[in-house]
């Protein structure tokens, strides 16, 4: 071999955007005040709407 060329093209991938829902149900028994529903899921950060990209949300 003598030598070679080398070329590199950029390829550009668009964002891509998805909607997770978490259902959380309420509940209300008979004799109890009130509704309980079970906790929100933890959130990186705690007052804002983002997801955890990567991680798997069932």
């Amino acid at each position: 071999m003598i030598g070679e060329d080398v070329s590199e093209r950029l390829d550009v991938t668009p964002a891509k955007f998805r909607v997770i829902i978490t259902r959380r149900p309420k509940y209300a028994y008979k004799g109890w005040d009130g509704v309980v529903q079970a906790a929100a899921p933890a959130r990186i950060i705690e007052s804002g709407i983002h997801s955890c990209a990567g991680q798997r949300v069932a």
